[in-house]
Parts: C-alpha cells; sequence; structure tokens
C-alpha cells in the first residue's frame, strides 16, 4: 500500500494521512533554477533544522493568483518558518514567471522547475504525484516531507498542522 501524504484542510485543522517514506534518492538529484538561472539544489532550501514550506505555482494558474497572498502573509506572521516558490512554467516561461513574482510582489526565494521535474521529485519522496497548481509541500526540520496539498492553504491551517507535529 503506497503511503498517503496528503493533508486535509477542513475548518482550518489539517490530519496528516499516514504513512512512511518508501524512496530515498539524493536530493540533489533534483536540481533547479533560481529566476536568473543559476543552479539551484532543492536540499539547500530545506532542513537546517527549522520547518519549510513550498508553494509550488505557475503564472498562468487562476488558483495560484488567488492563493499566493497565503504564503505571503504567512511569510509575514510566521518568519522562523522558511518559505519559497517552486514556479513549473519550465526554463521557456521564466520571463512569464518573473512577472508573477513582480505582480505580486513575492519577497521569498523562487526556483523555476518544470510540472515533470516535481512530479519526479515527489513522486521518489512519497510515491505520489503532483496534482496541479497550487501545491504546498511541507517540509520538517530534517527535511523530509511532512505533507503535500493541492490547492489554496490558509496561514491558519499551515501553523495549526505544524504545531500539532
Amino acid at each position: 500500500m503506497k503511503p498517503n501524504y496528503r493533508i486535509k484542510t477542513t475548518t482550518n485543522i489539517m490530519v496528516l494521512l499516514g504513512g512512511v517514506l518508501l524512496f530515498a534518492l539524493s536530493m540533489s538529484a533534483f536540481a533547479m533554477t533560481d529566476m536568473n538561472g543559476n543552479a539551484k539544489n532543492l536540499q539547500s532550501m530545506i532542513g537546517k533544522g527549522k520547518w519549510t514550506v513550498a508553494k509550488v505555482w505557475a503564472s498562468d494558474c487562476p488558483a495560484c493568483h488567488k492563493s499566493i497572498s497565503y504564503m505571503k502573509q504567512f511569510q509575514q506572521r510566521f518568519p522562523e518558518i522558511d518559505v519559497f516558490g517552486v514556479s513549473v512554467d519550465g526554463k521557456d516561461g521564466r520571463q512569464d514567471a518573473n512577472r508573477f513574482i513582480k505582480q505580486f510582489d513575492l519577497t521569498f526565494p523562487n526556483l523555476l522547475s518544470d510540472a515533470m521535474e516535481v512530479d519526479d521529485y515527489l513522486y521518489a519522496r512519497v510515491g505520489d504525484t503532483l496534482v496541479g497548481t497550487p501545491t504546498v509541500i511541507l517540509f520538517n526540520p530534517k527535511g523530509k516531507i511532512a505533507a503535500v496539498q493541492p490547492g489554496a492553504v490558509t496561514p491558519d491551517d499551515l501553523i495549526n498542522f505544524i504545531r500539532a507535529q
């Protein structure tokens, strides 16, 4: 039975559905780039003894436009938790991704990737696939995926889930 790392948001309560990691591929295999095209290793963004939230988004995703403010609010309210974005616009969509970052005044770091790479990353880590954008990936202080949630996730949902762990 494959693990299920989906979390449900119901009245601002998150519940992690059980499971264990079945895959242990090196994170260095999942190198992305920053918005200037410089190689960035995902492993350098997570762990470090604190919780980390990754927001997977696409510049042409209407739900991403509506929900990106949640990550901005979360970053402001909980500066002790790292936040970064992952655009799945791909190398050819760098200009669109940079417009999105500017339009929404994102101050947290953002990486550039594509949906297939993020899908491969999730499958290797938790045996599940990228459902779509937006998606929130929550990493525990050791850098392991604690939860994956497609759709909009509020700051209260995130912090309540983290505090429950």
